[in-house]
């Protein structure tokens, strides 16, 4: 994409480039960038094919998470769950007797599948042919949930082969386990019925419930269909079913072996961060909120309630997990050196300055942005419009 070029003109981005190799470098700070220049910028790395195997963009919210994304996006020419995933927050508050949105409970689980499966070989291949790094674009809040670790997390994936062999009450008890929902018909994702020798389920990670007819204890055939007719969509040899939750069921009182999204990650994870002291702010206030609705439920006599700290990362873990990753790049340009132990931590941290400018809203009077451009053309300024 020859847009990307126009990065070449900074002196500070190839200069950014080897730092971001460069594993003596446990911080690097960028300031400058407004606006979409930091998904451009991002994207001009993934093209150049220069970065570690893995991007994590951790931006503010979900609504700045899913603009970033899109920008990746447009910018690169790349596909969605193939190269760039995106990693959303649930929108219930901790405690909340509310159901989880199906379609991010979908998203996240998409991204902790893919993740686990690349644990083994943690993406040398990739490395090796020199392809486009898989980038992740999340928010503050959505790595803050604990999650079951990744060898447990591959050991709930199903197989289901036609002509394969399959244990009904087994197969049964695996849905239940997985969190899905018994249905006289399945309309929903989560839900499962069973009629006989026949299994409907609908799993989160598809777009249409799977039918299983069995013969005795033989996958007879396997197919998509339609909730509403009912009628079949496709046949298939086989499917996987990936896991349906991020965690054991935890009413059981067991304990749980838990991890947390950092420890999926390829260990060749750059990490870069919107803004340092906002990703602070949220996730204090995450912490205090959580306490408190923790504190109301119990006084409301609510049994079997998880710690927050067994639900959720804390700040300073957070900070631990992220530090594991160098070096990590942070958009905010801010240095508070009291962070900063000794004479080698400080020696560690670079910084960089690329400046852009947002142009402002005209409001409809084209004569004023077309004097506007004249000035900058004039400024030998590059000029990046994006409609």
């Amino acid at each position: 994409m020859k847009l990307n070029r126009l990065w070449e003109t900074y002196p500070d981005y190839q200069k950014l480039l080897n730092a971001l190799v460069n594993e003596n470098n446990r911080k690097i700070y960028l300031k400058g960038l407004q606006g979409s220049s930091i998904s451009f910028l991002i994207a001009s790395m993934v093209l150049r094919k220069e970065t570690g195997s893995c991007l994590l963009f951790l931006s503010r919210d979900n609504q700045e998470m899913i603009h970033f994304f899109q920008d990746v996006i447009s910018f690169t020419g790349l596909q969605e769950n193939k190269n760039i995933f995106i990693f959303p927050s649930f929108e219930v508050l901790p405690y909340e007797d509310i159901a989880r949105d199906n379609h991010i409970v979908e998203q996240r689980l998409k991204v902790l599948s893919m993740l686990a499966a690349n644990q083994d070989n943690d993406l040398q291949d990739k490395k090796k042919k020199k392809a486009y790094p898989m980038v992740i674009v999340t928010n503050y809040k959505a790595i803050l949930p604990r999650i079951m670790n990744y060898q447990d997390f591959s050991e709930q994936y199903c197989q289901l082969k036609k002509q394969g062999i399959l244990q009904k009450e087994t197969f049964l008890n695996y849905l239940v386990c997985q969190g899905y929902q018994y249905s006289g018909m399945v309309e929903y994702p989560g839900q499962f019925s069973q009629r006989g020798g026949m299994i409907d389920l609908f799993p989160f990670t598809e777009e249409n419930p799977i039918r299983i007819e069995l013969d005795s204890d033989h996958i007879e055939s396997l197919r998509f269909f339609q909730v509403e007719s009912q009628r079949s969509i496709e046949k298939v040899d086989e499917i996987l079913l990936l896991p349906q939750r991020e965690l054991f069921d935890s009413t059981n009182g067991k304990k749980m072996k838990t991890s947390s999204f950092f420890d999926y990650l390829p260990s060749k994870t750059t990490v870069m961060i919107q803004e340092s002291l906002e990703l602070e702010k949220t996730i204090k206030a995450f912490e205090q909120e959580t306490f408190q609705l923790y504190q109301e439920k119990k006084q409301n006599n609510v049994d079997k309630l998880t710690l927050p700290e067994e639900g959720y990362l804390t700040w300073e873990q957070v900070v631990r997990l992220v530090d594991q990753h160098c070096p990590v790049l942070y958009f905010d340009g801010i240095v508070d050196q009291e962070n900063f132990r000794d004479d080698q931590d400080i020696k560690s941290i670079a910084e960089y300055n690329i400046e852009t400018n947002s142009i402002q809203s005209y409001y409809g009077k084209l004569d004023l942005f077309f004097e506007d451009i004249k000035k900058w053309q004039y400024e030998k300024k590059n000029l990046l419009l994006v409609a």
